[in-house]
């Protein structure tokens, strides 16, 4: 069988910092930025989240067929990844929704009377929940169906959710909510982040290599994350993240890729063995 690239971690666990000479020089605080208004919810904290969570159920969804759906039957990595990247994804719902019911929802019901949405998170995680263990106990391609099914209903919720939240609650957000506040609120949802949720969400914008600029531009005028903690946190936990979690991804939709890690693995198991590959 072929292991997993090394690296892999706990998802509430922060991984050690990457060892040797950073990725990019960290620089100093760019001149303020002015957010044009009409572009304000395209770039708020609160459409990132949702952004990324409608991706998370289209991939997963993916995935899933991508099993279900070959001639052959399911094969052990496959199952092993379906529960290893969706344990992720489900810890990622998990934050974003503390993050809103801690820290946005009070703002917006203070601030534009809005009637939250804590109620239909909770059954949304609940359901999430749900169906990561079904594919925690998924030995057949049934098994795996009836994790489809559920993961559907997920998609239906959370993109449901999503369209409440930013057609009501969002405009309001950004036109009434103090500066102050709302800054206050962000900082303390990024502080609460397990460590893979940053690169996970980053990942709307496009690969590390094309998108370092656009990534690095949103987290410092948006989440007011200084440059520093970025150039740590993009040194260490988004080589990490794609260790860990994202190969996996992409491995389940496109099986073609773990056979060619599998044939470099065995052409070279010592450099597999410590990572180097």
């Amino acid at each position: 069988s072929v292991s997993a690239p090394t690296g892999a971690a706990e998802t509430d666990r922060t991984p050690p910092a990457k060892m040797g000479a950073l990725c990019a020089k960290p620089s100093k605080q760019p001149e303020e930025v002015v957010i044009e208004p009409d572009k304000e919810e395209q770039v708020h904290l609160w459409k990132y989240m949702n952004n990324a969570l409608r991706l998370d159920v289209d991939d997963l969804l993916a995935a899933l067929d991508a099993v279900i759906n070959k001639r052959a039957p399911p094969e052990p990595w496959e199952y092993e990844f379906l529960r290893d990247y969706a344990s992720m994804v489900v810890a990622y719902l998990k934050w974003t929704a503390k993050a809103k019911v801690e820290h946005l929802y009070p703002l917006a019901k203070e601030h534009t009377k809005w009637a939250d949405n804590a109620a239909d998170l909770d059954k949304t995680v609940a359901l999430a929940e749900e169906a990561l263990q079904k594919l925690k106990e998924a030995d057949t391609e049934a098994d795996l169906k009836a994790a489809r099914r559920l993961v559907g209903k997920l998609e239906d919720d959370v993109k449901a959710e999503c369209r409440k939240e930013e057609s009501s609650a969002l405009p309001r957000f950004i036109k009434t909510v103090p500066a102050e506040a709302e800054e206050a609120a962000v900082k303390a949802a990024v502080s609460g982040m397990p460590w893979f949720c940053m690169p996970h969400m980053y990942r709307v914008l496009g690969p590390d290599e094309t998108a370092f600029l656009a990534k690095r531009e949103h987290a410092l005028v948006v989440l007011k994350v200084s440059p520093l903690v970025f150039h740590y946190i993009y040194s260490s936990r988004f080589p990490a993240y794609t260790k860990v979690y994202a190969f996996k991804l992409a491995e389940l939709k496109d099986p073609a890729l773990y056979k060619a890690r599998a044939d470099k693995e065995a052409a070279n198991p010592i450099a597999a063995h410590f990572g180097c590959l």
